[in-house]
């Protein structure tokens, strides 16, 4: 009788130890899922009507009013690097040469003659004039990088495509010697927030805020658009 109620209390005792672990997982489970989910209150600023090509700009300067900085996009383009390389066609009007977008902006920004784009190591400098020593350059980081510096509140630019179609960079042209591949789909946007299967962005070009986008989607877009994106230290 004794051997038999010592035997209960056993399996008693590892019932209750596997419900324990059950519920621990559970709700570490819930945890880790609440963790993920995070939306930001960001003001919307849109790139038109007078920045045709200012994408970037634009969703820097959304980036830097919510780290406390108050400053607009014409002010945020003043202080853009630019690259003044006049724009030289073939004689079929292709593009043979023309500016470095790590160089700075190439083009006319406000779209009234042609304009490219610009890319993070160019834009960063903004970010340190405004936050000095802050400056996050992420370009070449993990997708998990970008969701953990969304978790930790802060939002980040990053470049990807207007429709979230997938580039083939058509055209290209040198500049002082470099080769420049560009699809003149790409766009920039400042994403905002995730949940488990999506993620949200202030797009200065529509004027949407907080736009959905599967997670799929835009990772493969946006590594084949070379994993590029700006964001800031606390």
């Amino acid at each position: 009788m004794k051997k038999f109620l010592k035997l209960l209390m056993m399996m008693l005792f590892l019932f209750v130890l596997m419900l324990a672990k059950n519920i621990y997982k559970n709700n570490t489970a819930s945890a880790i899922t609440v963790s993920k989910n995070i939306l930001l209150d960001i003001p919307m600023i849109k790139q038109l009507p007078e920045y045709h090509n200012g994408c970037e700009a634009t969703s820097l300067t959304m980036m830097l009013n919510y780290a406390g900085i108050k400053v607009d996009k014409a002010t945020v383009i003043s202080k853009m690097k630019k690259d003044t390389t006049p724009i030289k066609r073939d004689s079929t009007g292709k593009i043979v040469e023309w500016g470095n977008p790590q160089i700075g902006f190439v083009g006319d920004i406000t779209g009234k003659s042609p304009g490219y784009s610009i890319d993070p190591v160019a834009l960063a400098p903004i970010i340190d004039y405004y936050l000095p020593g802050k400056t996050l350059d992420l370009t070449g980081c993990s997708y998990e990088t970008l969701e953990n510096t969304m978790l930790s509140g802060r939002p980040v630019v990053v470049w990807i495509t207007v429709y979230f179609n997938n580039p083939t960079f058509p055209h290209n042209w040198t500049s002082n010697g470099k080769v420049v591949k560009a699809d003149f789909s790409q766009h920039s946007v400042l994403l905002t927030g995730m949940d488990e299967k999506s993620l949200y962005y202030n797009d200065p070009l529509s004027g949407a805020k907080n736009s959905k986008i599967d997670k799929t989607v835009f990772q493969s877009v946006w590594t084949k658009m070379g994993r590029k994106a700006l964001s800031y230290n606390k």
